[in-house]
């Protein structure tokens, strides 16, 4: 499961199972086309194609993406240090979204760094049931 935020510039994804390896959509698995990739990115080669095979299958838990400058979504931006006010302010965005849509997620998620009395933190598990 994941939860996304997207504005004109930026697009934020909380991969919340990120301890897990990412799941495939069974139409695509089964092809010859996905088995190649699959079997070339585990053994550590090029796959040809456009994202970088173990960075798909394994994401971390936060990624953040300027729109305007990487349309397809390449450089994750999350561990930037000259975007951490924009990573942020669009996670409590995103905080404030599941709040209002009482998101069944919302218990679960691992915390947003920041300081102990951030509310978000006082509202999150360290340990999601995946």
């Amino acid at each position: 499961p994941t939860r996304s935020l997207r504005t004109e510039r930026f697009r934020l994804i909380h991969n919340l199972a990120h301890n897990l390896r990412y799941a495939i959509l069974e139409d695509v698995e089964g092809t010859a086309t996905w088995k190649a990739i699959e079997a070339a990115g585990e053994a550590g080669n090029g796959t040809g194609w456009v994202y970088d095979y173990r960075s798909y299958m394994f994401r971390p838990e936060w990624q953040l993406f300027d729109v305007q400058t990487d349309p397809v979504n390449l450089n994750n931006l999350a561990d930037n240090i000259s975007y951490a006010t924009t990573l942020k302010i669009l996670q409590q965005l995103l905080r404030q979204w599941q709040v209002e849509t009482h998101d069944p997620w919302l218990s679960c998620n691992p915390a947003v760094p920041s300081s102990g009395n951030d509310p978000w933190m006082q509202s999150h598990s360290e340990v999601c049931s995946f």
